[in-house]
Parts: structure tokens; C-alpha cells; sequence
């Protein structure tokens, strides 16, 4: 989620370094949180470098694209708070395994597992 949340920030900064109003920094963000929700957390042995480095770079790219679609006039149908409101559920719903233990997900593949350790 914290990839998420960085990603819909960066999408509202987009919008408003344009010179965007408010509400549309807003919708910005929430379509941004829309394209990421449901997104596990898979440290590969616990840390943040694999995969969260190249998941940050795919998130930035995101907040272009979304602050350039609601810039260009889409109209997000769903806003921030209920998206923010399913964000969290979603969360919850996902099991241990994938929220931060490094348990699940690219964690649990042999390549990540055999790596040497990363600290």
C-alpha cells in the first residue's frame, strides 16, 4: 500500500505543478490508488529493494499518466474517500501472507529465496 499512496501523491503533485485545481489533484490521486489497489507486499527477504524499487518507478510513471488523463478532462467516477475507503478493505482482505511477512508472493520464489542475502 505504501507504494500505492506514494504513487497517488505523486499523481496530485503532477496536477497541481501543472497548475491543476484541487478536485482534480484529487481525482489524479484516486485513479492513481485505482491502478495499484489490491497490490501485495512481497519483500524479497524482507527488504524493500526487490521488488519495491521497480514497483516506486512504475508507480512515478503512473502519476503522469493519470494527472495527464484527468488534465485532459477524464472523468473519474469513483472519488478519493471511497476510493481510499476500498484501498483499506481490500487490504484487509488480502491474506498474511502477502502484507509485508515475505512470505508470500516474489518472496516465496526459488530465485528470490536463493539470493545471497541482501544485507
Amino acid at each position: 500500500m505504501e507504494i500505492g499512496a506514494a504513487g497517488a501523491m505523486a499523481a496530485a503533485a503532477v496536477v497541481e505543478t501543472a497548475g491543476g485545481t484541487a478536485a482534480q489533484a484529487a481525482d489524479a490521486a484516486a485513479i492513481a490508488f485505482q491502478n495499484t489497489m489490491g497490490s501485495v507486499c512481497d519483500l524479497v527477504q524482507g527488504i524493500v529493494e526487490i521488488p519495491c524499487h521497480t514497483r516506486n518507478a512504475a508507480a512515478a510513471s503512473n502519476a503522469f499518466l493519470c494527472a495527464d488523463m484527468i488534465l485532459g478532462g477524464y472523468a473519474n467516477p469513483v472519488p478519493l474517500d471511497e476510493t481510499l475507503d476500498a484501498v483499506y478493505a481490500v487490504g484487509k482482505m488480502l491474506p498474511p501472507e502477502l502484507r509485508c511477512t515475505a512470505l508470500g508472493g516474489l518472496a516465496a520464489a526459488p530465485s528470490a529465496r536463493a539470493l545471497k542475502r541482501l544485507r
